[in-house]
């Protein structure tokens, strides 16, 4: 039996395939398509165009440090293949029935691999960011050669060795089987031969090895450093106020502005992390440690069925979330989007977007002319 929802998800895939037979009277099973149907075109639509977006905006050395920018950029490569590789297949079996995982085995094996692959890049590579940023802020004199090509190269080799290791049990186990409900085959599926007791044995151990490596570590190192991140930025408030006390109320606003503003942003992309991905973790372990009992009772698996459905979309939205949580947080970012946009807006006129881009303002034609207007 799948440790990883998949029974679950080709059970909503199916229903209306005359064989399945009792599935047809489960209203969960038609509200998890529709759930489907019409969440995971709009995570495609706003999570490729916020993680290009990235790319443009990063672009301007400007926005952020050279460092900070590459890992943001690892980042959005990641959720934009997961976006591709996972959901958008996932839509298109959905909506037209159609199962892209089941055309050819290699094509099986190796979505499968990259997608889990990307998947953990993702999560380790803002692991690595946040604690970078966490340690810069405590000890900023003793992190400065950590941020050198040198190390920020191997630091980004070793993630994706990592990432491509402790999932490519999958390039060997994950083949095209026979999906059953109730003894009767209803479809073809890109997973894993359950029957086989090593297959089986080897699931079982790399459950929990992923759960540790992917959930549990990750969250309990992000709260480590939003505490000291939080802790850290109030301490600095405070003292920026006290030693400016004398000074102008605009003085600090600006210091305040620039001590906290990518600080904020990884303490809110953090958390935004923490509160997508979480319900997911916490349904997948659920479900392992209940297994017998949730294919046994038809109610239950009713539930869990709506359950999955929801989890897993939100556990998706974490792939399309990051470049809207950028512009909400970080000012320059928000600002340099905002001049890529406005490029794409503003009438054809002949070197307008170079001109925004290099200083900042708005071309506008006025009725006394041609000006420039801040933006």
């Amino acid at each position: 039996m799948p440790f990883n929802g998949t029974y679950i998800e080709y059970v909503i895939a199916v229903v209306n395939n005359s064989s399945v037979g009792d599935t047809q009277s489960l209203p969960s099973i038609d509200t998890g398509r529709l759930i489907w149907k019409v969440g995971s075109p709009l995570i495609i639509i706003f999570g490729t165009f916020g993680n290009i977006m990235v790319f443009l905006v990063l672009n301007d050395r400007n926005v952020t440090h050279p460092s900070m920018a590459v890992y943001l950029r690892v980042l959005a490569v990641s959720d934009l293949i997961a976006i591709l590789d996972n959901i958008m297949f996932r839509w298109i079996r959905f909506q037209f029935g159609f199962d892209v995982w089941v055309v050819h085995e290699a094509i099986c094996k190796l979505s499968t691999w990259t997608y889990y692959s990307c998947s953990t890049m993702s999560t380790w590579t803002l692991v690595v960011m946040v604690t970078q940023r966490a340690v810069a802020v405590v000890w900023p004199h003793k992190v400065s050669s950590s941020s050198c090509k040198y190390s920020l190269s191997c630091t980004i080799a070793l993630l994706l060795v990592f990432s491509m290791t402790i999932n490519s049990h999958f390039l060997y186990f994950s083949t095209i089987i026979n999906m059953k409900f109730e003894n009767v085959t209803v479809t073809r599926s890109c997973n894993e031969n359950y029957d086989d007791e090593v297959t089986t044995t080897v699931f079982k151990v790399w459950f929990w090895i992923n759960t540790l490596t992917s959930s549990c570590l990750p969250f309990a190192i992000l709260l480590i450093d939003d505490v000291i991140l939080i802790r850290r930025v109030v301490t600095a408030t405070r003292e920026a106020r006290d030693r400016l006390a004398v000074g102008s109320t605009q003085q600090v606003k600006v210091r305040e502005k620039k001590a906290v503003s990518m600080t904020v942003t990884l303490i809110v992309t953090s958390l935004t992390f923490f509160f997508l991905t979480f319900p997911y973790c916490a349904f997948t372990v659920t479900q392992m440690l209940l297994i017998d009992s949730v294919f046994a009772d038809k109610s239950l698996f009713e539930m869990v069925t709506l359950i999955w459905s929801v989890c897993t979309l939100v556990w998706c939205c974490n792939n399309a979330v990051n470049f809207y949580l950028y512009c909400w947080t970080g000012t320059r970012f928000r600002t340099r989007a905002k001049q890529l946009l406005c490029c794409y807006k503003m009438e054809r006129t002949v070197g307008s977007c170079e001109t925004v881009a290099a200083t900042g303002k708005h071309f506008k034609k006025t009725a006394s002319g041609d000006a420039f207007e801040d933006f």
